[in-house]
């Protein structure tokens, strides 16, 4: 927006609404079918009561339509996408088995070997007690 950058496409189905003058790759002239979807979810454990998730996914969704929610993830460059936990499995299911078929497809694979995280000391290890003697 400040003309520094010269934006030519979007890996995304449509245009995003907080860039709305660039393209997607597809009206780019791009390969069709180029889109990289990205989101953020809130999750919960599996055993969950389903009364709890409901609960929560209702003010999640009435938080995403408030207006100054929108405007500050707009800001971030997000767009809210409020629905169900229903809607948002489909949504995990279809991006595993878009991403399984590529891997398949390119023989992809990943070299990425995570370092370990640092070992932090356990609750029950005692701390040292400081002495206030000279």
């Amino acid at each position: 927006q400040a003309g520094r950058i010269k934006i030519l496409a979007i890996a995304a189905k449509q245009r995003l609404k907080t860039l709305p003058d660039v393209p997607t790759v597809a009206e780019a002239g791009g390969p069709a079918g180029l889109e990289v979807d990205s989101w953020l979810a809130l999750m919960a454990p599996r055993a969950t009561p389903p009364e709890v998730v409901r609960r929560i996914n209702a003010e999640v969704n009435r938080q995403l339509a408030d207006p100054e929610v929108i405007e500050q993830l707009q800001k971030l460059g997000f767009e809210a996408a409020p629905g169900t936990p229903e809607q948002f499995a489909e949504v995990i299911r279809a991006d595993a088995k878009k991403y399984g078929e590529l891997v398949r497809r390119t023989g992809a694979t990943a070299d990425y070997e995570p370092k370990p995280a640092p070992r932090r000391a356990s609750r029950s290890t005692p701390t040292p007690a400081r002495s206030s003697a000279p």
